[in-house]
């Protein structure tokens, strides 16, 4: 545009003048407002598209952008509104559709934020950003075989992402693909040596297949790079009891339960830690934990026997037997815009089925990052 448009513009929006604003000086302004929007100037951007709206209600795009930018500033019903509108006015863009659906995923709509996914890959086949869309919504209805396949397009059309190939591996070990999960670990290793998600899902997936030794060296390279994670540190703590060291699987643990108090499946470790350790008295505390979190848990009762026989209350021909788990735990964060969105839950065992624990904590603020891909 030239700059006579330019200034006129300008002027409109510094008097509020909606009626010289005609459809050049209109698309001046959507052209501004999307400029402020990806520099982060969310303000400005509200501004301008709501000086548009007042020249004109049912102007697509600007319902569009709007949308976008409470979305983007914790408004995310708000947008959704402003939203669906513009979806009603251009039924047929695929960009307004996974807009849509990333506000939902903001306001904990998933299966609403499913079905507008669905709408962009289906007008648009080959749009790479909204496949991962819909990979992270399945993955928070933790329909990962769903999520899986949506990845797996995406990338098939181009994505290169590294947090999709984290994402993937989730899902992979949430299904017990945990050999295809290791392949993906590794590779993505070989590219972020010193990421602590993949170290710490790597080290995970060697857990479960039994591969303590590296399954330590992998998590005590992701606990260094940050501890503050319960689920890491609680797989550190098997790893190291895997590889016989049990001192330091006990001073871990305790840093599990120290992190998550409602971690039931850690809760469960330390105890059988400590009865192996013949420490009785912290294992009574820890078995109480455990029974008032998951009362009705088959593995709390056997470490309460265990408990009784080595406190030489019972007799010694109750089964005793060492109680034994199966946990699939992750980094603990959400998936979406990380790898954050899918947690590591799934477990194949009664015990680990009945410990109930609390998903990782999520942003409740609504604020998501809503991506301008283009214009008009």
């Amino acid at each position: 545009m030239n700059r006579k448009a330019r200034r006129v513009a300008a002027k409109q929006l510094r008097s509020a003048d909606v009626k010289g604003t005609d459809e050049t000086t209109t698309q001046v302004l959507i052209d501004q407002a999307v400029a402020v929007a990806q520099a982060g100037n969310w303000v400005q951007a509200e501004k301008i598209l709501r000086h548009l709206l007042a020249v004109d209600a049912n102007h697509p795009e600007a319902l569009h952008l709007i949308g976008l930018t409470l979305g983007s500033t914790g408004r995310a019903t708000e947008g959704i509104d402003f939203l669906k509108r513009a979806t009603e006015l251009k039924p047929g863009e695929a960009l307004y559709w996974n807009n849509l659906s990333t506000c939902y995923m903001a306001a904990h709509r998933y299966a609403e934020a499913v079905e507008a996914a669905r709408k962009a890959v289906i007008l648009e086949p080959g749009y790479v950003i909204a496949w991962s869309r819909l990979g992270d919504v399945y993955g928070e209805l933790k329909n990962f075989a769903k999520a899986l396949e949506a990845y797996e397009r995406a990338i098939t059309l181009g994505e290169t992402d590294i947090a999709i190939r984290k994402r993937m591996a989730v899902c992979l070990i949430n299904i017990d693909r945990n050999a295809e999960a290791e392949r993906v670990l590794v590779a993505l290793r070989e590219i972020v040596p010193d990421d602590a998600d993949v170290l710490g899902n790597l080290g995970n997936v060697f857990v479960m297949r039994q591969n303590y030794k590296d399954a330590v060296t992998c998590l005590a390279r992701s606990v260094e790079i940050d501890s503050s994670r319960a689920s890491v540190v609680f797989n550190y703590a098997r790893a190291l009891a895997g590889a016989g060291e049990l001192q330091p699987a006990l001073r871990w643990a305790r840093k599990t339960t120290s992190l998550d108090h409602r971690l039931v499946p850690a809760w469960l470790f330390l105890a059988d830690l400590l009865l192996q350790s013949d420490e009785l008295a912290e294992a009574k505390i820890a078995i109480k934990r455990a029974a008032e979190l998951a009362p009705s848990s088959e593995a709390v009762v056997g470490l309460r026997q265990r408990l009784a026989q080595q406190s030489g209350t019972v007799d010694a021909a109750v089964d005793t037997g060492p109680v034994t788990w199966d946990f699939h735990l992750g980094n603990g964060q959400p998936m979406a815009p990380l790898v954050s969105g899918v947690d590591i839950n799934a477990g194949k065992k009664a015990a680990a089925k009945e410990a109930s624990t609390e998903p990782a904590s999520k942003a409740e603020s609504g604020i998501v990052d809503l991506t301008i891909l283009k214009i008009g």
